[in-house]
Order: C-alpha cells, then structure tokens, then sequence
C-alpha cells in the first residue's frame, strides 16, 4: 500500500508542475504588469517570468522525476502484489492516468484564471528554482553550446498581441464602438508619421519679425479663425525665429515682436506621433514647428492632433462661430496694378512692377504659393488662389474689419 500511496503523492506533485506551467504560461503578461504596480508579489512575479527558461527548465525537471518515481512506485506495488501485468500494459495503464490526473485536468482547471494560480505557484517554483540552480545551469550553457542562441525561449509581446488583448479583454458596454475606437488609435501613434496629421506651410498664418503690432491686430481681426500661437519667420519663410503667442500681446503692450518670442519646438516631418507626443511632454509644449528632411519649414502640429488621432475630430470652442464672408472680389493676376488701386481704393508705392502678381512677388521676395496672404494699405487682403509657372493667376480680396 505504501508504493500507491506514494504515486498517489508523486501524481498530486506532478500535476502541481503542470499547473504551475499553464499558469505562468498562459497568464496575461500585461494584466500582471497593471497588478503589480499594486503588489509587491506580483511585481517580484513579472521579474521572475522575464526569463522564461528558469521556470521551465525547474518545472520539466521537477516534472520528469516525478513521473519517473509514479512510475517506479507503481511497478513496484503490481510486483508486491504477484500481478502478471506486461510492460506494455503497465506503461500504457500508467501513461494514461498521469496523463489525465497530472496534465489535462490540472491545466484545465488554472487556465481560466492564470493570473491568480501564477502568484500561487510563483514562491514554491522560485524555491525550487534555487535548489536545482546547479543542474539548470548546466542545461542553459549546453543549450547556448549546441543551440548557438543566447536566449531561449524568449516571450515578447508586440503592440498588435497588446491590442488583441486589450480589445478582447476590456468591457466596451454600449454598441456605439468609441472605445473601441480609442483603443485602436492610441495604437495608431506608433504607426503614423508627424507629417500626416501636421497643418502645411500653405495653410499657416506667418508673419514677418518686422511686423507692427497694429498691423498684426488688423490682420488677426480680418481673420476668420481664432489663432494663439503664430509663427515669426526673418529674410525667410524657412528661417523660422520664434513663435509668438497671442497673449504676450496682451500682456506687454505695443513692443518689438522679436523681444516677446518664444522658443519653439522642431520636429521632423519624419517622426512617429508617438515620438512626437514624447518630445511634447518632455519640453512641456504643445505646440510644435515641423521640419522637413532639409531643415525648411513644413508646417506646425499641436497636441489637439494627437489628440484626434486618438478621439477622433475634437470640436474647438471657436469652431462655432459663424464665419462671416469678406470677400470683394476675384481677380486675374494679370490685372494692371493702377486698375487695381483704383477698383479697391487703395495706394500702393511705384515698384518694378505692373501687375497685381508682379506687386506680389515683390511684396513677398519669393515666387508665391497658393494661400499666400498679402495685406494692402491695412485696408484689404489679398490671398493667391492659383499659380502657375511661378506667376500668380488669380487672388481673393477680402476686406480687413476693423
């Protein structure tokens, strides 16, 4: 009796092995690394598991003797008890009950809560473990020897297994699919590059670091969007100087604009929004100027559009504002540059030039770009709707409110 009883102890030990390995196994790593900001043993857990070969190397070995005893012992109580039982038989009779009582329901019976059963298992396994260090040391070397690896079974998580995890464990009540959707976008940061959500250079309000400030509160009042930061360029639109914020204004007065600029932050057109959004928190910005692979100025992005990428489209609290039209007229670029004073009333200086495009080349030292703005006399704004052949084919003017 004493040979069943001790395979009877031997099968209880072989399917705590098994169980133990199911557990550390199939346990969601990233479920574990949230429990152990809370618990000292969960955290002492996820150490433990980072190297995978220790626990497995302990549990098989664990595991192979004991099965090698529940096998001894039972040949032993058939040849106590005179049984003709062939070898065959024996090993089949046997095989079966280890297989079912010390690896099928054990592993069944952990597998729907891993987390708890790894915590469980962890301090006799890690015991273990120390015992038998010698022995898995010497398995570890031969396997770097013939194997030629330096690390063995090595568990990594991707963010795509994260996300998997994540949509299939978390509760998304509601049919409305939003949190779903923020799931998946805070995963697209990885992917996306700056230059995919950033505003274009076309599209940005720049001014001048020569700018009055009473041209510049014109020019904001003639506007029909709500600006806090604007960039300052000097000689160049992409020799960017600094960045000016709004309420600097209000708080200094009628002073020079290059005295209140702030320093802005570049980025690379080039660089992940997850990187981006990194750099932003690191300096404390929010705001940041985008720099293309020659160092020109691209455009600007702001933490609003990390935001969206994220949320999705975010309201402004501007952007119910009814915009009003200011517009005056639509002009060739060919007009002759007196007609154009004339129909607009407005004075304009004698120049090398004849045209309204040839004033606005000259204006602004470079060949225009479509949304180019040009301010005339505080009075009207002229914005390039279409080039050609570096040559202005037709603007909108639009009145300057006051």
């Amino acid at each position: 009796m004493f040979n069943l009883f001790f395979a009877f102890i031997f099968l209880i030990l072989s399917s705590f092995f098994s169980a133990s390995e199911m557990s550390f196994v199939s346990s969601n790593k990233v479920f574990l690394k949230i429990l152990s900001k809370k618990s000292k043993h969960y955290l002492n857990l996820v150490n433990f598991l980072k190297r995978p070969q220790n626990y497995l190397y302990t549990i098989l070995i664990s595991n192979n003797l004991t099965n090698i005893l529940i096998t001894t012992f039972v040949e032993r109580f058939f040849v106590h008890k005179n049984l003709n039982i062939s070898p065959i038989f024996s090993t089949i009779y046997i095989s079966f009950i280890v297989m079912i009582f010390g690896e099928i329901i054990p592993k069944f019976l952990v597998s729907e809560k891993s987390e708890f059963f790894a915590l469980f298992f962890f301090y006799p396994i890690k015991v273990l473990y120390f015992l038998l260090f010698p022995l898995i040391k010497i398995i570890t070397n031969l396997n770097r020897i013939f194997l030629r690896r330096e690390h063995y079974n090595r568990m990594i998580l991707e963010s795509e297994n994260i996300k998997e995890i994540l949509l299939k464990n978390l509760d998304f009540k509601g049919d409305t699919g939003i949190e779903e959707d923020i799931v998946k976008g805070i995963f697209k940061i990885k992917d996306r590059k700056v230059k995919d959500i950033s505003v274009k250079r076309k599209e940005v309000l720049m001014i001048p670091s020569d700018i009055k400030i009473e041209d510049l509160k014109d020019i904001l009042k003639s506007t029909k969007k709500i600006y806090s930061r604007i960039p300052v360029w000097e000689n160049s639109i992409d020799n960017i100087l600094g960045v000016l914020n709004i309420f600097d204004i209000l708080k200094t007065g009628d002073v020079e604009i290059k005295n209140i600029l702030r320093k802005p932050l570049f980025v690379s057109e080039s660089i992940s929004i997850g990187n981006l959004l990194k750099e932003m928190n690191d300096f404390k910005e929010s705001f940041a100027i985008v720099i293309d692979e020659y160092g020109g100025f691209e455009g600007i992005v702001t933490k609003e559009d990390v935001v969206e990428v994220i949320f999705g489209d975010i309201e402004d609290e501007h952007d119910r504002f009814i915009e009003e039209d200011y517009t005056l007229g639509i002009e060739k670029g060919e007009i002759p540059i007196d007609d154009f004073c004339e129909k607009y009333n407005v004075k304009i200086k004698n120049g090398h030039f004849t045209t309204l495009s040839g004033y606005i080349i000259y204006v602004l030292k470079r060949f225009p770009e479509k949304n180019d703005i040009v301010i005339v006399d505080n009075k009207i704004k002229i914005i390039v709707l279409e080039v050609k052949n570096m040559v202005v084919k037709k603007v909108k003017v639009e009145e300057i409110v006051k």
